[in-house]
């Protein structure tokens, strides 16, 4: 007598096999997560120091005014145009720095944009000397496109400075009240 075996048990045995060397999904996710969580709280924590190292250092590293404006162009776009003045108090000589932009209304719970802008020098920036840009974003971007009501303020955050030998410094900016709050979150799920 012959015993003849579903074709599709090989397979299934094959499934069990693969199965049974895998480890158990849910307990990888949940590795995969708090280690997550745990390289977040490191990397808060890391920023947040260095801010409070460096507060000193750039802190004269300072904004004096800031302008949002549309400029009319030839071709009929408005370009935007971000206007800022900043002055070196500090002791370093300035090869690049990061920005925050904040453009937000009295009243209004969100800003209407927020964007990070690198900006660097052609000469350095030397200790004492003031320096004045524009910023020009595209005219099909967020800036370009917004119709900000005249009331709209342009805030600025210095986010970093970096010398000409390659030395970061990060300013006030770089550890938000948000970044805040998400530490203590993690730090109380420990």
């Amino acid at each position: 007598m012959t015993l003849k075996t579903p074709s599709c048990l090989p397979l299934a045995l094959l499934f069990l096999a693969l199965a049974a060397c895998s480890p158990p999904a849910p307990e990888a996710a949940v590795d995969t997560v708090l280690g997550a969580d745990e390289d977040r709280r490191i990397e808060l924590e890391k920023r947040r120091d260095q801010v409070e190292a460096d507060r000193a250092t750039i802190g004269p590293f300072r904004l004096i005014s800031s302008r949002y404006r549309h400029q009319a162009q030839e071709s009929g776009w408005q370009r935007p145009m971000l206007d800022l003045v900043l002055e070196n108090g500090t002791r370093l000589s300035v090869a690049r720095f990061t920005v925050l932009l904040t453009l937000s209304s009295p009243g209004r719970k969100e800003p209407w944009l927020r964007q990070e802008f690198l900006v660097n020098m052609k000469n350095t920036l030397a200790p004492g000397q003031r320096h004045e840009t524009t910023l020009t974003p595209s005219p099909d971007s967020e800036w370009g496109l917004l119709q900000a009501p005249t009331d709209a303020r342009m805030r600025v955050d210095v986010m970093s400075v970096r010398t000409p030998e390659g030395e970061t410094y990060l300013g006030p900016g770089a550890f938000t009240p948000q970044d805040a709050v998400e530490l203590v979150r993690l730090n109380a799920a420990r």
